[in-house]
């Protein structure tokens, strides 16, 4: 179903191949999901995903879209965060929680607001 990738037996690397793996593995776990159950949600086959999260294969566009479709997330989503970068003014913490934020869908950044507001002023109203 994919393509295949740059083995990493081989010493090869091949740094979308690497991302994919971990993206999957990070939202397997994000998600509290089994290769076994993402693949029967996405229709794939558990040994592509398992070579996917290996990289010894690369998934094809379609397969891609597929697994996003079993972890109930856009492809946009599946590559969120990519390319973001640390500002060097922002502390390790302050630049995680960017990071974090960045993976979020709509309803965890405003789920995220809200707390951070209870954190803030409490039981207070918004506007005192």
């Amino acid at each position: 179903m994919g393509t295949e990738g740059k083995t990493k037996g081989n010493n090869f690397s091949d740094p979308l191949t690497d991302y994919i793996g971990e993206r999957i593995q990070d939202l397997l776990m994000r998600k509290g999901l089994s290769k076994y159950r993402l693949a029967q949600r996405s229709g794939l086959s558990l040994i592509c995903i398992t070579r996917y999260i290996d990289g010894t294969r690369t998934p094809t566009i379609t397969s891609l879209q597929r697994m996003c479709d079993g972890f109930e997330i856009t492809l946009s989503q599946f590559f969120e965060g990519v390319g973001y970068h640390k500002d060097s003014k922002l502390s390790d913490d302050q630049n995680h929680l960017l990071a974090m934020w960045e993976e979020m869908d709509e309803k965890e950044r405003e789920s995220m607001l809200s707390y951070g507001e209870f954190l803030i002023h409490g039981d207070r109203p918004e506007h005192e």
